[in-house]
């Protein structure tokens, strides 16, 4: 029955046995009050209010609430002038002011308070000994049985109340009248909740896990916000139970406010007594839709259809029914009782139909549903429309393994129930990384009883392996887990038997977004690996897939799969987005702490080896000139080769600008650094010195090169600000701008005052700037593909994933071995950047660089704030404002090289010492939150191009720089013309390597 005053929306639902509190507060949203009660959150309180629309995206498109569980961040709204704060996850307060986020609207000068306190020193430490991330039915059942045999644990878990997606309590806001009214999920995980906190577990709700970090070896080091400030965890032994979330395969009209997940239903329902809407379309696979549309239908709430991927059970399915019925025959009562209430109700239940798209103006209003064949192609004539404001997506669950992957545990690609990553453990949850257990659906989907047995195995052996044996119950424990593990797995097979559904992926029509945070459409991203585009990287660069808040939850397995092309079989784990931190949008301010920087000098490691790659191809090709590396220079030198008919071939060992070319940030840099000049300086600063030439003109060619390209490169000579903290660094600026000044580039140096005029959004306690109005930025992952293309046209060869394995000279010049054959040239240039050592070696020749792990972060979008390049005087900074409205800062923080994968990985000291400067800079970074990070590698040299011809070695030339992404133009036609004509120009003599002596 519904409950409805002159006082309250009708969205609130009045059950029997269940009382809410009888005091209400008031928030406002956009200025109107909203009835709301303490312990529940925000969105609980807009949706119960009639509020569907809860903020508007860059693109100007409505959304509202989707997951319900902090894993979408579509729900973001402006509380109390902080940004970006999930609905979902915040609990409502007296006076709470409430604003829907709009960046396509928003002012630029409007006011946004800090999110977070800046650390004040130290973070503070807490040693755990055994420590679980999750609190959840595998993750609760891991804490109670480790501290039940002595262990020290703590459960950290993001959500406001423990129990997780599964043991959903009610919140704060209602209880029960009496315990006969709690129903056995309610009851079974109040009972496990209050047995864990009998055993004395520290159980801390609201604490986001955002990175994990080696400690001492093989020790672990977490990451955590908590509460609004940052912390760090030291386990002795981690068990990971962090769940997973719902799948809803992308359709049109699946982004639209009224559509969200069903467990986002349930959420509401189970958890605050609200109603998600009044007329309600539930679609999916599995049994928890059914649940949810019996709870829906008993709280009085109209459901208009079921639709059920999995054709209607019959006797081929008897034989798993039976199997099911055995394992878990309440369970399977359960199931039966839902299908008989929902007959007695009339709501239909249609099996063999799936969702292909919802219609609505600016909210959900008509969803419309096809019969499926046995392909899972639907089919045609089939459709049926119903008149909802509601639609509840539920395709099945993917694995919260973002962790456990940052944690280096092997995975291995399943296709059942659900396709996916599955963690290796064996029984006891134990993963490849010592130390560290997975239970429950992060490893792999298996439901609440399989990890709850898991989570019991798990923290009996981790607190075993901490010396806490226990007595004979233990043994007795362990048996029991064992069995109930056993038991669940066999009802999961059984029931995914009678639930199983065709592949779905012909849902995915051309208009449907797949990556919801950016708005990319399955038609680009088809467009792209069409092209050849077949690889994640390639496709998030690209099209910036995978880039937003949600850091690629929802669009991962679908441009996987679109990237496979090839049976599901073929998926594996580097088919995926690279784990990388921050795991969720964390506030950059809260994680800004001063760390030792460096200098230029100590930098650099060796590259690391290619991978070794299976042999293609045994045929030969040749041409005049072959050019190794498809970074900017050597795409910039292949444009201009062919474009005055030279005969090029470009050989990449991964995918074109796919390394530091197309992993910088974008600055277009004419002064120098301030670590080129002075003390700092390596080889006193004058080969940087030399390069400033080089580097004006080249910055100045970039927008004709980019006319003549006929692409838009998101290029912007807005000017470049180099900042100084006192007086003492603004002379130092004032030294550097004259030397800059011989070199002819234009540089002023800006008091307090006239900085102030200029950039009046950076600190009020900087001392003055140089000005330098010919610098800019530029998007790198639009520029190297631009380029590439434009040398494509113009009839250069580009050779992909082919990794020169030796050099040899020849009486014609030089045959290059790879993996897809032998590539004979006249003559080579070395453009493969960190890698150039390598590649030089190969030929007989020595270069005095290394590769460089550099690293960079990158904020949430933002309303206009930065218009310069920033650069900081005696720091290591560069901060920009791309045109979508994230902040890109970087400036060399050291990264490091994996051991294992041989990939750039960010290190958590330069990851907060890069914040803390950027912070000293751009107070408003504290409005803001941290959404990715990076890594690539870049070159470690002497601060100029090392270019031309080897001295001994005719026909191999070398183009290898920093700042590429500013030189490349330049160099690329330098470079050109020395290759077209065998001459290295006199004017070049300086940057070849004639100056190493």
């Amino acid at each position: 029955m519904r409950e409805s005053s002159p006082r309250e929306p009708a969205g609130r639902l009045c059950t029997a046995g269940i009382t809410r509190r009888p005091d209400s507060l008031e928030i406002l949203f956009e200025g109107r009050p909203v009835v709301a009660f303490e312990g529940e959150t925000v969105a609980a309180a807009l949706i119960a209010s009639g509020v569907r629309r809860f903020r508007t995206t860059e693109r100007g498109e409505p959304r509202g609430l989707f997951c319900g569980m902090g894993t979408c961040f579509d729900c973001l709204v402006r509380i109390d002038g902080r940004g970006a704060q999930r609905a979902c996850l915040t609990k409502v307060a007296p006076g709470m002011s409430v604003q829907g986020e709009s960046m396509a609207a928003g002012p630029a000068a409007e006011a946004r308070l800090p999110l977070a306190d800046a650390p004040d020193g130290a973070l503070p430490v807490d040693d755990d000994e055994v420590l679980v991330i999750g609190a959840g039915p595998g993750g609760l059942c891991a804490a109670e049985a480790a501290a039940g045999v002595g262990a020290t644990v703590t459960v950290l878990d993001e959500r406001p109340e423990p129990g997780g997606q599964f043991f959903k309590q009610l919140a704060p806001s209602h209880t029960f009248a009496r315990a006969a009214a709690m129903d056995r999920q309610y009851a079974g995980g109040r009972s496990l909740i209050e047995r864990v906190r009998a055993v004395g577990v520290r159980v801390l709700s609201q604490s986001t896990v955002w990175g994990a970090f080696p400690h001492d070896g093989d020790g672990i080091e977490l990451g955590v916000l908590r509460e609004g400030r940052a912390v760090r965890h030291r386990a002795r032994q981690l068990i990971v139970a962090t769940g997973a979330y719902e799948r809803a395969w992308p359709v049109p009209g699946w982004t639209l406010p009224g559509v969200m997940t069903t467990g986002a239903v349930q959420t509401l329902l189970r958890a605050y007594r609200v109603a998600p809407g009044s007329r309600v379309l539930l679609a999916g696979n599995g049994p928890l839709n059914l649940q949810v549309a019996r709870e829906l239908v008993q709280s009085g709430v109209q459901v208009v259809a079921v639709a059920e991927a999995a054709s209607r059970p019959g006797l081929a399915r008897g034989a798993g029914a039976l199997l099911a019925l055995a394992r878990s025959p309440d369970l399977v009562a359960d199931g039966v009782l839902y299908l008989a209430q929902l007959a007695r109700r009339r709501v239909p239940v249609l099996f063999g139909h799936v969702l292909v798209r919802v219609e609505g103006e600016h909210v959900a209003e008509r969803a419309v549903l096809a019969r499926i064949d046995r392909a899972g192609r639907p089919v045609p004539g089939s459709e049926r429309r119903f008149e909802v404001d509601t639609v509840c997506l539920g395709y099945g669950f993917a694995a919260s393994n973002e962790l456990p992957r940052l944690l280096g545990c092997r995975h291995s690609h399943r296709e059942r129930p659900w396709p996916g990553l599955a963690v290796e453990r064996d029984e006891h949850g134990a993963t490849s990384r010592a130390g560290v257990f997975v239970v429950g659906d992060c490893g792999a989907i298996g439901g609440a009883r399989v990890a709850q047995a898991q989570g019991a195995l798990a923290g009996l052996e981790a607190a075993r392996r901490l010396g806490h044996s226990g007595d004979a119950r233990v043994a007795k424990r362990r048996a029991a887990a064992r069995r109930a593990l056993a038991r669940g797995l066999a009802f999961q097979r059984a029931l995914w038997e009678l639930f199983g559904a065709p592949p779905l992926d012909s849902l995915v029509s051309d208009a449907a977004i797949v990556c919801r945070c950016e708005g990319v459409t399955a038609a680009s991203v088809r467009r792209l690996v069409a092209a050849g585009g077949d690889e994640m990287g390639v496709v998030k660069r690209m099209t910036r897939a995978g880039m937003g808040r949600c850091q690629g939850r929802y669009c991962a397995a679908t441009l996987a799969r679109a990237c496979a092309g090839a049976p599901p079989g073929k998926l594996d784990e580097w088919a995926f987005f690279a784990p990388r931190f921050p795991l969720k949008p964390v506030p950059a301010v809260a994680l800004a702490s001063r760390q030792p920087e460096w200098h230029e000098q100590d930098q650099g490691v060796e590259a690391p080896a290619p991978a070794e790659v299976r042999h293609l191809d045994p045929g030969e090709c040749s041409a005049d000139v072959a050019i190794i590396g498809a970074g900017i220079i050597g795409s910039c030198t292949a444009y201009y080769l062919a474009r005055e008919g030279v005969d090029v071939v470009v050989l990449e060992r991964g995918r074109c600008n796919g390394e530091a070319s197309g992993n910088n940030a974008g600055s277009l840099h004419v002064q120098l650094l301030a670590y080129d000049f002075g003390d700092w300086a390596q080889a006193g600063g004058r080969a940087a010195a030399e390069t400033l030439p080089l580097q004006r003109e080249s910055a100045a060619l970039w927008p004709a090169f980019a006319r003549e390209l006929g692409v838009d490169l998101d290029l912007d000579i807005t000017g470049g600000l180099m900042l100084a903290e006192d007086a003492a660094r603004l002379e130092h600026l004032r030294e550097k701008a004259r030397l800059e000044r011989r070199y002819g580039v234009e540089v002023e140096i800006l008091s307090a005052p006239e900085l102030r005029e200029l950039a009046p959004y950076v600190s009020a306690d900087l001392a003055g700037a140089a000005w330098c109005p010919a610098e800019g930025k530029i998007n790198p992952m639009l520029a190297g593909p631009a380029v590439i293309e434009g040398a494509r046209a113009a009839g250069a060869r580009v050779h992909e994933d082919t990794g020169v394995r030796s050099i040899e000279r020849t009486g014609s010049g030089f045959a290059l071995r790879t993996a897809r054959g032998t590539f004979r040239a006249g003559r080579v240039l070395n453009a493969s950047g960190g890698w150039s050592a390598r590649v030089a070696a190969m030929a007989g020749t020595h270069l005095p660089i290394r590769a460089n792990p550099i690293q960079l972060i990158v904020t949430e979008p933002a309303p206009p704030l930065a218009p310069h390049l920033l650069a900081y005087a005696d720091r290591h900074l560069t901060l920009k404002q791309v045109r979508n409205g994230n902040l890109v800062i970087g400036g060399g923080w050291r990264a490091a090289l994996d051991a294992h994968t041989h990939r750039a990985t960010v290190l958590r000291e330069s990851f907060e010492g890069n914040l803390w400067v950027a912070a000293r800079v751009l107070p408003a970074l504290a409005t803001l939150h941290v959404i990715r990070s990076w890594a690539a590698l870049n070159v470690a040299v002497d601060g100029a191009p090392l270019l031309g011809e080897v001295p001994g070695l005719p026909g191999f030339y070398n183009a290898v720089t920093v700042n590429g992404i500013t030189l490349g133009p330049l160099i690329g036609r330098l470079s050109a013309q020395m290759l077209r004509t065998g001459k290295t120009l006199p004017a070049l003599d300086f940057f070849t390597l004639s100056r190493f002596g």
